[in-house]
């Protein structure tokens, strides 16, 4: 993603198991295209496919992604360009 770009967790930082994820985006490059991307492990984007994933029009904004399907962890969420990686 572009250098003045961010996301943040914005519910809460210690997640339980099931947990709705809320988090907020900036870009000063926005696309309809743009979207955030949930990794299990240490997998990186590009190298597999997202376990979950919503797109994030704008220039900045919120999304909530449905982790119910998710066991365990660790994961690692990512801000993503243009359908890219």
């Amino acid at each position: 993603m572009a250098a003045g770009s961010a996301l943040t967790l914005t519910s809460s930082s210690s997640p339980s198991e099931g947990d709705r994820l809320t988090f907020h985006w900036t870009t000063d490059a926005p696309d309809a295209k743009n979207w955030v991307g949930i990794y299990d492990g240490g997998r990186q984007p590009g190298n597999g496919g997202s376990l979950l994933w919503k797109y994030t029009p704008g220039t900045s904004g919120d999304v909530q992604l449905d982790t119910s399907a998710l066991t365990g962890g660790p994961y690692t969420a990512y801000l993503l360009a243009k359908d890219g990686y």
